[in-house]
């Protein structure tokens, strides 16, 4: 690297290379395709910068933006337990493209519940403006998180990635795509499987208690920055929460297919508040729609732990929310769900009062607002006109 001038390429020919990398300039690293390039862990890693502990990427790009990995696989080679804290591609207050590259095996062996193993990482520590683009890769076989894209002024633009977790697993939560601690950008057009978590009692209890806040996610948006954060057009399966956001500032959440099983949780809001003023316009915090949202316990789950005002102003309109095993949507303070598809033309049910018109479809808890329901299911990137039928028990309150 050190021959190479600014704005300059490395072309890394096909092959096995058992190294760690250092890229503290703007430069093109491109290999031969994934299929054909590598660059492996060494067995033992050196520290490379320091967060909470020290960290140990096998490429490290620190201090430049600019910087373009590419055509590549970076193998963590499971050597996670004599290195902590390891990750396969890290940006430390640095900025970039990372493409058509494969992120794998960055774990321990065998993968266990020690809390790092981290195949994609940015961390922003100064505050200064940059942006990571992150786009048509593949990850998986990673120990917490396929990518953690964390810091105040970090821009992440994450776009047609495949990233795979372990499945159900007893060892951790794991998160295929988080953005948070400030960061902010777009999440779309990903295929995210298999980050589903069922230690016991954490991740198992029931996530409409107080006292339960652990999970795994496919998208975990944890504390963003003020900017509007996008969750466009993604499918996401097999995962213990979906779509997770916590203490989001601004998200609009569109157009994904967000499928699971009788112990999952397709959308989950929590703490929308925190950001949101006295006042705030229903949907200002978070608009979901056009979603198809199907198969889980719960299809879309609102939890507000500040039981101060205001209350989250969030929208959810024109979903398809089908096969709920205990509701379609769960809220402890209002939320306006209204023109939603619930999987029958007689609109949703409810735990108390199934409206005696029929079959229903999905279950709907106290608090949210229903009336008008979609008579069909919307079809993909159209809003269907709601029924003009209305019911006097469309809100349930208690």
């Amino acid at each position: 690297m050190d021959q190479v001038s600014v704005g300059g390429t490395v072309h890394v020919a096909a092959g096995t290379y058992v190294e760690q990398v250092d890229i503290g300039k703007q430069i093109t690293l491109d290999g031969d395709g994934a299929g054909g390039t590598s660059i492996k862990a060494p067995a033992a890693l050196a520290t490379k910068f320091t967060t909470s502990s020290a960290n140990k990427p096998v490429v490290y790009v620190h201090g430049a933006t600019g910087v373009t990995i590419s055509d590549l696989t970076v193998d963590g080679d499971g050597a996670g337990n004599a290195n902590y804290r390891i990750e396969g591609i890290a940006f430390y207050n640095a900025g970039g493209t990372v493409s058509d590259a494969s992120i794998i095996r960055v774990r321990e062996t065998p993968l266990n519940g020690n809390q790092h193993g981290v195949a994609l990482y940015a961390n922003n520590t100064d505050s200064t403006p940059r942006t990571l683009a992150v786009t048509n890769n593949t990850i998986s076989d990673y120990q917490k998180n396929g990518m953690a894209l964390n810091g105040d002024g970090l821009t992440a633009t994450v776009s047609g990635n495949i990233v795979t977790g372990a499945g159900a697993i007893s060892d951790l939560a794991q998160n295929g795509i988080q953005i948070g601690y400030g960061a902010g950008g777009s999440i779309t057009g990903n295929t995210i499987s298999g980050n589903d978590c069922i230690v016991n009692p954490d991740c198992t209890a029931d996530p409409t208690s107080a006292s339960n806040a652990d999970g795994a996610a496919g998208i975990l948006l944890y504390l963003p920055g003020t900017s509007t954060v996008t969750v466009d057009g993604n499918t996401l399966t097999g995962n213990q929460f979906g779509i997770w956001t916590v203490g989001a500032t601004d998200v609009s959440i569109t157009g994904n297919g967000v499928a699971g099983g009788a112990s999952s949780n397709g959308i989950a809001i929590w703490d929308c508040d925190q950001w949101c003023s006295a006042g705030d316009a229903v949907g200002t915090c978070c608009m979901i729609s056009g979603n198809d949202i199907s198969g889980h316990a719960y299809g879309v789950l609102q939890r507000d732990f500040d039981a101060g005002a205001p209350v989250p102003a969030v929208a959810v309109h024109n979903n398809s929310i089908t096969g709920a095993a205990t509701y379609g949507a769960w809220s402890n303070v209002a939320l306006n769900a209204t023109d939603n598809w619930w999987g029958s033309a007689n609109g949703p049910a409810h735990a108390t009062n199934r409206f005696n018109v029929g079959a229903q479809g999905a279950a709907v808890s106290d608090n949210v607002t229903i009336v008008p329901w979609l008579d069909a299911a919307p079809p993909a990137g159209v809003s269907y006109a709601p029924v003009t039928t209305t019911s006097q028990n469309g809100k349930y309150t208690t």
